[in-house]
């Protein structure tokens, strides 16, 4: 019998002690024999560091870390998975898992079955909403081709998907990553803290090539958005907004944002005109500033990194691009009738 080895799992507590004490649990009771959890305590109140690792000192495949800082979910993720590196265990993948989420016993078998099978390199979970078992958070990513890129299925009914679907990109709220993508393209951009930055990551994996996958026999209960709440306001707004852009524009090659220019010239004017008509100021602000700001004080940044991506790599080409991205016409007419004229409430409200 082969001996599998080792995936390490990446969880981010921050003032969260009790669904991560239930989400390590989850992941000690997972039927894949062979796996390392790494738990970062993004400098918690309360002792919150202390009291994980009194609870986990003796558990052998428990790693309980303090940050010296609050390094935030990208930064907190690359700094523990430089932590693994260090120890020099050989192995094929890395799972994350959010500190609010509970992993059924075969979700991770489930992943690298799927990985294995579909030559995938980035593997998306079936999210459950906690609250409510039939509905979804989500089960990957979409990437709408003026720029922004949108859970797939959130709040439709688990049942109506049940088959396995390509996409770009995985919440990195219960994922499995190949380490040998991960060697070639880095892991999270460090330009990113809490959000946007597993959206990011899965475009610059499809854009160079790698595999994105939905496992629907993967399934974790997600309580979404625990960590978002604690730092919603309108500073986070625009910043997610910011994080749009500065995906978008540093990793898109020159041939689909020149095609793609008229649809994002149309579609960000008519944004602008529909927040005036209807009032809604905070979301006219929240463009406006996030326009301003990335040109002003990111353009340097978004062309370096533009340099550092794209030279001297092979990409999928700007048609692929155009023809697996959603077109933003029809997606954004939906949004407009449920949030304008039907007044329901954005993930922002």
């Amino acid at each position: 019998m082969v001996e599998q080895k080792i995936i390490p799992i990446l969880v981010i507590n921050w003032n969260g002690i009790s669904d991560t004490e239930a989400c390590i649990h989850s992941l000690l009771a997972q039927d894949y024999p062979a796996t390392h959890i790494m738990v970062l305590d993004n400098l918690s109140d309360n002792q919150e560091y202390e009291q994980l690792h009194a609870s986990f000192k003796d558990v052998k495949n428990v790693e309980i870390i303090a940050s010296p800082q609050n390094l935030g979910f990208a930064k907190g993720s690359n700094y523990l998975y430089e932590l693994f590196l260090k120890k020099n265990i050989s192995h094929d993948f890395l799972a994350m898992l959010n500190n609010d989420a509970f992993a059924e016993k075969n979700w991770l078998s489930e992943l690298v079955l799927h990985a294995n099978t579909h030559f995938s390199d980035v593997v998306s979970t079936k999210m459950i909403r906690y609250d409510n078992h039939e509905l979804l958070d989500n089960i990957g990513h979409q990437f709408i081709n003026t720029a922004e890129i949108v859970p797939i299925a959130f709040k439709e009914n688990v049942s109506d998907h049940n088959q396995i679907i390509n996409h770009w990109g995985a919440c990195a709220g219960a994922c499995l990553y190949r380490a040998s993508m991960i060697q070639d393209i880095g892991l999270f951009d460090p330009f990113f803290d809490t959000g946007y930055e597993d959206a990011e990551y899965g475009l610059r994996a499809r854009i160079a090539g790698y595999k994105c996958s939905f496992a629907p026999q993967a399934k974790v209960y997600h309580k979404i958005s625990q960590s978002v709440d604690k730092i919603m306001n309108l500073d986070y707004k625009i910043r997610i907004q910011i994080n749009i852009f500065y995906s978008y524009f540093k990793l898109m090659p020159l041939p689909f944002l020149v095609l793609n220019l008229p649809f994002m010239l149309f579609k960000y004017g008519m944004v602008f005109l529909i927040d005036i008509v209807s009032f809604r100021w905070q979301f006219f602000k929240v463009m406006q500033k996030a326009i301003g700001i990335t040109y002003k004080n990111h353009k340097a940044l978004i062309k370096e990194k533009r340099k550092q991506f794209l030279c001297n790599r092979k990409t999928i080409s700007f048609i692929t691009i155009f023809r697996e991205s959603t077109f933003f016409l029809w997606f954004d007419i939906k949004r407009f009738w449920n949030l304008v004229v039907r007044q329901d409430k954005s993930v922002f409200d």
